[in-house]
């Protein structure tokens, strides 16, 4: 029985998310996407997104909640799925026991590993410069590697950071990758995956790194992006509706909460 009784719904074009998603691939080469598939897929509906892309053949995803990891988790058993906000540790657990992959970004995390039942799978947070989530500096983040590497509950299998600044200020993102850049010298550790690009840096830089294995890949898979000549980027969201009453105003008459609106003329209003 249908549910839905109000003539508004979003059409989704799957077809373009898949030319975004090769448009960018053919920008980076071999590296791999990871598509970001946050907030219910940007609001596509995560499930119906990811059973397109894994049809053809992407089985890692990021995500930023364990509440979204386990949405994905309970209809995708053979993908793998990286859940890039902060977890408590009280959690671990069932993070393990679904095969979740979690970040770890603080000292807190780093001591609730030491109570895992269940081997997890995990990837360092370095805060190169956001001043968001992430170890901070040198220090911190060998530390953390040397912990993790020591903990038999524990595989390590990446290492990330976020860039605050690839569409605008590209000063800062050159002191944000080279931060990244010296922890990975420093650490001098071969990590099966290490990503740093979000979808402006995927576009613009990524092609000149040598020390990543994959990009995280968000808006721009669906599209969007405020950095310039990005034509080939196709739109995958469309909001349709229709009309529900038309007013005839006369000049003077306002419109809405508040009366920000006041017609100029006589005018018609469509109410949607």
């Amino acid at each position: 029985m249908n549910k839905i009784y109000r003539e508004t719904y979003a059409e989704i074009n799957l077809k373009n998310m898949y030319i975004n998603f090769k448009s960018i691939k053919k920008r980076i080469g071999e590296k791999k996407i990871i598509p970001v598939v946050k907030a219910n897929a940007y609001g596509h509906g995560v499930l119906q997104v990811v059973d397109f892309l894994y049809s053809m053949n992407i089985d890692y995803f990021a995500v930023s909640t364990l509440e979204e990891a386990l949405e994905i988790r309970e209809k995708f058993e053979d993908v793998d799925i990286l859940v890039m906000g902060v977890v408590k540790s009280k959690y671990f657990d069932i993070a393990a026991y679904n095969r979740v992959t979690l970040s770890i970004s603080n000292d807190d995390q780093l001591l609730g590993l030491n109570d895992l039942s269940k081997k997890l799978k995990v990837h360092i947070k370095v805060d190169s410069g956001m001043n968001r989530l992430g170890f901070k500096n040198e220090t911190s983040v060998v530390n953390a590697f040397e912990k993790l590497k020591k903990n038999d509950n524990v595989y390590l299998e990446g290492i990330f950071t976020h860039f605050s600044t690839a569409d605008c200020d590209e000063e800062y993102f050159d002191f944000q990758l080279n931060r990244f850049q010296s922890i990975l010298n420093i650490l001098s550790f071969k990590f099966k995956i290490v990503h740093a690009s979000n979808s402006s840096s995927s576009i613009k830089y990524e092609h000149s790194f040598p020390f990543t294995t994959h990009v995280r890949l968000g808006i721009s898979l669906y599209g969007l992006t405020l950095d310039e000549e990005t034509d080939f980027l196709k739109n995958t969201y469309k909001l349709i509706t229709h009309i529900s009453e038309i007013k005839h105003l006369k000049i003077g008459e306002k419109v809405g909460y508040g009366a920000t609106y006041t017609a100029t003329k006589d005018e018609i209003i469509g109410v949607l």
